[in-house]
């Protein structure tokens, strides 16, 4: 198949600055390259043999595995080779993004600012610095490369693109289940290319898609009886309060606009929740109002369903990788704007220097967040390597650790996966030493890494541990409550947390709801308490 139908006479010049765009991101991503081993990446590896296949889980990936596997077997456990992975596949979908809008509309234009703007976008930090996030990178090339097989089949009608286009949504599907949009984006590209009055065009839509339909709907079964219920509702995403998921879609489309700052925003959001809900009601207001006026532009009202069909999946909980996807809407409807402006003689050479000035930003931006990134796998390291020399020094084989470092700067650097990270690098560096048991009793989402070294700590007499962050701007994380991660439930003074191993209360609140100090008790006291 022919990726580039391009309307143009110089097609050297156009794929020479596609190139151009390609070997730009390939610099800036460059540093990322080199981030260190972060959060659950360790024990996402090292456990993908046996999870490829498990159909129990509430998650079922095995093509997204099966890239960690491959790359498990070529690297080792070098992060450098998961990093250059990731950088690839995300490049190849930059490539389809190109692609795609090539064979929609053929303008140049559109093309080349659509892939720029979607490959220096930073919301993709996370999926593209964060190796578990790579579930969102290989659903989203082959959900591209899905949709140009199935725009080929209903401009040609070969039953061989259909065939094509349904192997490639199965492994969409089966990398993430935000693919199961699928049939919902393939309907609406095939009623925006279809010609004829509107039923007549919605018919055939359902004609052209009943087969993705059915495919959909066989996954959904076929997760329904292996794995329950939690296929579809778990913990975390249990919350269908109509309010939830418009602050949610509210948030995304904020993230996506806004390509920056999201931390000081975000706090200031915190802090006064009513502005927030004034900027959330005009952002869904700003949204219809898109719509309506979208209705007579074909491409423009295609790339925000786009955007808005591909984040229903993800609604009941706001997190940014699940952004990846989404934004290919996003930046095509930017890329068509700016192809738009440029077909005006008036705007012509303003909609040029407008398109690289949002370039410019949006890479200024990502070079912040990759430094963020690069910073979390430092401390991630250091860390590590401190606690591995403590139980080495002792030869400790089960110990409490008093506080560890869950994220920074909202960058997750030991929140999960914190036992299988911290055992990997004893193995490596003290082969000898047998396994440690280790129970991490607080976390931490540290602001600046030097907090760590600024929590108070005051040892009492009943056994149990004080621990403030008051004046860091730093606070305790609960990466195990499912409440509190999917909003049904607010921190308060008092809340427990009851294990089998400790028992800990909430002493102090900010105004943001995060917990400032909390008082630890371990109920086995001969365990010592490692604090590196």
């Amino acid at each position: 198949m022919r990726l580039f139908q391009i309307e143009t006479k110089s097609r050297k010049l156009f794929t020479g600055r596609l190139a151009l765009i390609l070997c730009i991101l390939v610099v800036l991503f460059a540093p990322s390259l080199f981030i260190e081993f972060v959060s659950d990446n360790i024990s996402h590896i090292t456990e993908a043999s046996d999870n490829l296949l498990d159909r129990s889980f509430q998650y079922f990936r095995p093509v997204t595995i099966l890239t960690l596997i491959l790359d498990h077997a070529v690297w080792g456990l070098n992060p450098l080779g998961f990093h250059l992975t990731n950088l690839v596949l995300h490049l190849l979908c930059v490539f389809l993004v190109a692609a795609l809008v090539a064979e929609l509309t053929g303008s140049r234009t559109a093309v080349l600012v659509s892939a720029a703007f979607f490959g220096v976008h930073p919301i993709h930090a996370s999926s593209v610095f964060w190796i578990s996030g790579r579930a969102d990178i290989v659903c989203t090339g082959f959900f591209l490369y899905a949709l140009l097989y199935f725009v080929k089949y209903t401009r040609e009608g070969r039953t061989p693109h259909l065939l094509i286009c349904l192997s490639l949504a199965a492994a969409s599907i089966l990398s993430k289940e935000m693919a199961l949009s699928l049939p919902l984006v393939a309907a609406a590209f095939s009623f925006a290319i279809e010609d004829g009055n509107v039923w007549s065009r919605i018919a055939r839509s359902i004609r052209r898609t009943w087969s993705l339909w059915i495919m959909a709907g066989v996954f959904v079964l076929f997760r329904l009886l292996t794995a329950g219920s939690s296929a579809i509702v778990s913990d975390v995403h249990s919350n269908l309060d109509p309010l939830h998921l418009l602050k949610n879609l509210a948030t995304f489309v904020g993230l996506l606009v806004v390509p920056g700052g999201h931390i000081t925003i975000g706090e200031h959001l915190q802090s006064h929740p009513e502005l927030f809900q004034v900027l959330a009601a005009a952002g869904l207001v700003l949204m219809a109002l898109t719509f309506r006026w979208a209705i007579n532009h074909k491409w423009a009202m295609l790339y925000l369903l786009f955007m808005l069909l591909t984040m229903l999946p993800v609604l009941r909980l706001a997190q940014r990788w699940y952004l990846y996807l989404p934004s290919v809407g996003f930046c095509c409807l930017l890329g068509w704007l700016v192809a738009r402006a440029r077909e005006s003689k008036t705007l012509k050479n303003w909609a040029g220097v407008a398109a690289v000035l949002v370039f410019a930003m949006y890479a200024g931006f990502l070079v912040r967040e990759q430094t963020r990134w690069i910073a979390a796998g430092e401390m991630a390291q250091e860390f590590t390597d401190k606690l591995v020399n403590e139980i080495a020094k002792d030869q400790i084989e089960k110990a409490y650790v008093l506080t560890v470092p869950a994220e920074l700067n909202q960058v997750p650097v030991l929140m999960h996966g914190f036992g299988d990270h911290v055992s990997h690098f004893l193995e490596m560096s003290k082969p000898g030493l047998g396994p440690t048991d280790l129970i991490p009793l607080t976390f931490v989402s540290l602001n600046d890494r030097s907090d760590m070294e600024r929590i108070e700590r005051i040892d009492l007499d009943v056994g149990g541990v004080h621990l403030s962050l008051a004046g860091t701007g730093s606070a305790f994380l609960f990466p195990g409550d499912a409440d509190l991660i999917s909003g049904r439930k607010q921190l308060q003074v008092g809340h427990t947390v009851k294990t089998a191993d400790y028992y800990l209360v909430v002493d102090n609140v900010n105004a943001v709801s995060q917990a400032t100090a909390v008082t630890v008790y371990q109920k086995k006291p001969d365990l010592p308490i490692l604090d590196p």
